[in-house]
C-alpha cells in the first residue's frame, strides 16, 4: 500500500475581504520534496503558507496530513508534524536565545513538563546548525536582524516536524547564512521531511525547489514539478518582468533579460 502524502491541499480556494486568492487549489506533498510558492508582491504567498499551516482557515476546500482530515488530529499532534516560520518572528526580548529555541520542544512536552536534557541538546544542535552556538546565553534584543531570523529558524529546527512551512526563510540574512540555513532544510527533505517555502529569489528555488505553485494576481494558480513550471517565459508572465534563463540545473539561474526592462 502506498504511502500516504505528509500533507494534501485539495481544492482550496482562499479570500482576502474581496479578493480571491486562489481557486481550487490542489496538491499533495510527499517526504522528500521541496515545494516552493512563487508570485508578486500581495499575491497571497504567506496566506496559503498560513492556511497550510493551520493558523487561518480556508474559504473552501480541505486539507489532510498523513492522509487523515484534521479533525482526527489534536492540537499538539498538529504542532509535532507541521513547523511554522513566520515572516517576521517575534519573540520577548529579554529571553535568551536558548530560551527561545527551546520553544521548538513544546509540542513534545506535558501539560507540566519541563524542557529534558535530550530537548536542550537538540536546541543546541539547531543553533550550531545557524552558527548560533555561542549565543545561546544571549538576550534576543541584543542580537542583529540577521542574527533573529537565525534563531527562529533553529527554533522550527528543533521541532523537528514532518512538514516545514516557511516564509521568505532567508529574510535578513548574508549570503553565506542564506544558503546555510537553505542546505540544512534540503538536509531534512533527504532525511524523509518536506518543506514549503515562499521565496522571492528564483535562483535559490530553481536550485531547491522539486515543485512549485506559482500565484497569479487574478487567483490563476500553476501546480507541478519545478522542472516544468520555474522557466524563463513563466516566470516573466508571472512577474511582468522580461527575464532569460542561464546556465542548467541545478545551477540555473534567472535574470533580467535587458537593463531597464
Amino acid at each position: 500500500m502506498p504511502t500516504p502524502p505528509l500533507l494534501t491541499a485539495d481544492a482550496l480556494t482562499l479570500t482576502l475581504g474581496q479578493r480571491t486568492l486562489c481557486r481550487g487549489l490542489s496538491l499533495s506533498v510527499h517526504a522528500g520534496e521541496w515545494w516552493v510558492v512563487l508570485g508578486p508582491n500581495g499575491v497571497g504567498k504567506s496566506t496559503l503558507l498560513a492556511t497550510l499551516a493551520g493558523l487561518r482557515g480556508a474559504t473552501a476546500g480541505t486539507i489532510t496530513l498523513a492522509g487523515r482530515p484534521l479533525t482526527q488530529w489534536s492540537v499538539r499532534e498538529q504542532a509535532q508534524w507541521r513547523g511554522w516560520l513566520a515572516q517576521t518572528p517575534f519573540f520577548p526580548g529579554e529571553a535568551t536565545v536558548l530560551e527561545a529555541v527551546l520553544v521548538g520542544r513544546h509540542p513534545y512536552l506535558g501539560r507540566w513538563g519541563w524542557e529534558t536534557a535530550t530537548d536542550i541538546a537538540i536546541a543546541r544542535e539547531a543553533l550550531a546548525a545557524v552558527d548560533l552556538a555561542d549565543f545561546e546565553a544571549r538576550r534576543l534584543h541584543t542580537l542583529s536582524g540577521g542574527e533573529k531570523q537565525r534563531v527562529a529558524i533553529a527554533t522550527v529546527l528543533a521541532q523537528q516536524p514532518r512538514v516545514y512551512l516557511l516564509d521568505e526563510p532567508t529574510n535578513h540574512l548574508d549570503l553565506r547564512h542564506q544558503r546555510q540555513v537553505l542546505e540544512q532544510f534540503a538536509a531534512r527533505c533527504r532525511a524523509g521531511a518536506a518543506v514549503i517555502t515562499a521565496l522571492h529569489d528564483l535562483n535559490w528555488a530553481a536550485r531547491y525547489a522539486t515543485h512549485a505553485v506559482l500565484l497569479s494576481p487574478d487567483g490563476d494558480t500553476a501546480v507541478g514539478e519545478a522542472a516544468t513550471l520555474l522557466t524563463a517565459e513563466r516566470l516573466s508572465q508571472l512577474y511582468g518582468l522580461s527575464l532569460a534563463a542561464c546556465g542548467n540545473p541545478p545551477l540555473r539561474h534567472f535574470i533580467p533579460a535587458e537593463r531597464g526592462s
